[in-house]
């Protein structure tokens, strides 16, 4: 891990805060200060530097991390939600990340993301213990599962002791098994916190179609006041999953775009396929002007770069 990022007229500082439940290494290799071992859940903060003239969708390197205590990462990030304003306008950011990612590669995308969409509240990260291994898909898909509980844990810890306001959650890839999971299951149990749950953003999610309808979607319907799903006909990532489960994630158009009630579903095929090593999801300026969209509230209707599909889905345009 690199040391603190030097003071320069020509860099911004991007502050993020963590869990995770990998365990650290005792001595920080390259992908810094943890591996891909799983362990108890940990908190703790990241400075990222990112220049001023700035190449939208590229990721910068961190520098400072410091590990905090599960009150101090509260009580930070609280502080830091309220400077996207005052009462009712402080915000959180939750990003969940996906299948062969390591921690330094979801601390880099969430600065990125959060720096390209000029996000002014508090932006945190869940990094569960990827094996960071295009080889190791099946066994990533172990590791997400086993990670829920701990991911529900953190989830509920934010929406709560942030004290935001509104709450956006960015779950990507495999990350959203655990993700959605967890959330169903919050919403039966404390529907007073995943009531501040203002945003869910589905990210080229691996999940089957047929299981996120049948087990997921009744429950999230009570949930948050946006869910967006974004799915692509080019994500390789899960051309894989369809090879090993046998039936199409619901990010994977070529079967045609999932709909739901209370969901918005925009084709991003056109965006590109390169978000964490497999989909557009961060890499492609329109689709992170989108997710900025989002998070701020506008509607699918008041963004000029979405059209309606002939099967009534929204269509990520690029170039408008």
């Amino acid at each position: 891990m690199a040391g603190p990022p030097a003071a320069s007229p020509n860099y911004a500082l991007a502050r993020v805060f963590y869990g995770t439940n990998r365990a650290p290494l005792a001595v920080p290799g390259p992908e810094g200060r943890f591996g891909t071992a799983p362990g108890p859940l940990r908190y703790g903060e990241i400075v990222v530097s990112v220049p001023k003239v700035h190449q939208l969708g590229v990721i910068e390197r961190p520098g400072l991390i410091t590990g905090l205590t599960r009150a101090q990462l509260l009580q930070a990030v609280a502080a830091q939600a309220a400077r996207a304003g005052g009462p009712g306008q402080r915000v959180a950011l939750v990003f969940v990340h996906g299948f062969n990612v390591g921690f330094d590669d979801a601390a880099f995308r969430t600065a990125q993301m959060s720096y390209d969409i000029g996000f002014k509240g508090a932006p945190l990260f869940y990094s569960w213990p990827s094996h960071h291994s295009l080889l190791r898909y099946r066994e990533d898909g172990d590791r997400i599962e086993a990670s829920r509980p701990l991911i529900k844990r953190f989830l509920s810890e934010v929406i709560v002791g942030s004290k935001a306001d509104r709450v956006v959650i960015v779950a990507h890839s495999m990350g959203t098994r655990g993700t959605v999971r967890a959330l169903a299951e919050l919403s039966q149990e404390h529907p007073e916190q995943t009531a501040k749950v203002a945003a869910l953003i589905l990210a080229a999610p691996d999940i089957q179609a047929r299981t996120f309808r049948t087990e997921i979607a009744p429950r999230l319907r009570r949930m948050a006041a946006t869910a967006t799903l974004y799915a692509s006909a080019e994500d390789k990532a899960l051309h894989v999953s369809r090879d090993v489960n046998g039936a199409y994630a619901l990010g994977d158009t070529r079967a045609g775009i999932s709909r739901f009630e209370g969901m918005d579903s925009i084709d991003a095929t056109r965006a590109g396929t390169s978000f964490l090593g497999h989909s557009a999801y961060g890499e492609s300026p329109a689709l992170l002007r989108d997710i900025g969209s989002i998070v701020a509230g506008t509607p699918p209707a008041r963004r000029p770069w979405l059209k309606r599909g002939a099967d009534g889905a929204w269509v990520l345009e690029v170039g408008r």
